[in-house]
This record gives C-alpha cells, structure tokens and sequence, in this order.
C-alpha cells in the first residue's frame, strides 16, 4: 500500500492559522480584563483560510473606538456661585471686598476646562478624539516583529 504524500505548505499554512487563532483568543481574553465594559462581546471565527477577531459594535466599544465631534452648547446655563471675596476696585484698591452668593446666567456659553486644565468660556464643546486602543492594540500584535515572532513559534509548534 503505497503511503500517503504529505503536503507540507498545507501542514504550515493549517499551523499558521492554529498559532493565530491561540494568539488571538489570548488577546481577547486580556483586552477583556483591561476593559470590563467588552467583556462576553468578543468575536472570534475560522474558517478555512480565514480569522476574524474583534468585538461586537456597542456603546462600551464606541466610547473607546469612535470620535465625540464637537457639538454647540444651546441654551441657557446657569452657575451657581458662593459668597467670596474679590480684590479691592474702585476707592477700595487695597482691600477686599465680599460678594454675596448669587447665580451667573449664560445664553449659548459654558464655562468648559480643556485638556490643559484651563477653563474657557465656549459656545461649542471641542471634539473628543478617540485613543483607539483596541485598533491599536490588533496593529501593533499582528505587525511586524511581534507577527514574526507568532509565525515562527506557530510553525514550529505546528510541524512537531
């Protein structure tokens, strides 16, 4: 009985994607624990020549993955303000001067801290640019030195 021809690229190609499939459901799992809110939505598929790996589209992955454009403030907003003491103006320079307790009222306008930690007065809220870390994460795991190092431990695992 004659023996069966083994097909090497194919017993490599099948070892890549078994090294891949491992690799990826790790990642899952860790970016699971590093953001409770995705946890129980990770997507993970083979099929014959194919891996999808992700997360189900929801509002925990939208916070992370998708930008907040900026958007106008309408209306009116109103601060409250405790009594507090202002410098000296007008005969007074030198001394201070109490303010009672009252309410600022502002049309179209909000006091808004930036980034920086300085407040301004705007009429729009800024853009929120989104971190993307799980694009980044895929990018930076699946690039590079870190894919060759998943190739080469999946190869040799796979031909032994």
């Amino acid at each position: 009985m004659p023996r069966k021809k083994r097909n090497i690229g194919q017993d490599i190609y099948n070892a890549i994607l078994d090294g891949l499939e491992q690799d990826a459901s790790e990642w899952a799992v860790e970016t699971e624990l590093k953001y409770p809110k995705l946890r129980g939505s990770s997507i993970l598929t083979r099929t014959n020549n194919k891996i999808t790996v992700g997360f189900k589209s929801g509002k925990a992955l939208a916070q992370l993955e998708e930008d907040i454009p900026a958007r106008p403030i309408i209306g009116k907003y109103f601060q409250k303000v405790k009594r507090h003491q202002r410098k000296g103006t007008g005969k007074n320079k030198r001394g201070k001067t109490s303010v009672a307790a009252h309410t600022k009222t502002f049309k179209n306008y909000k006091p808004i801290q930036l980034r920086s930690g300085v407040w301004r007065m705007m009429n729009t809220i800024p853009k929120v640019e989104a971190k993307k870390p799980i694009s980044k994460a895929l990018r930076s795991r699946y690039r590079g030195k870190s894919m060759e190092k998943i190739l080469k431990t999946a190869i040799e695992n796979g031909m032994n």
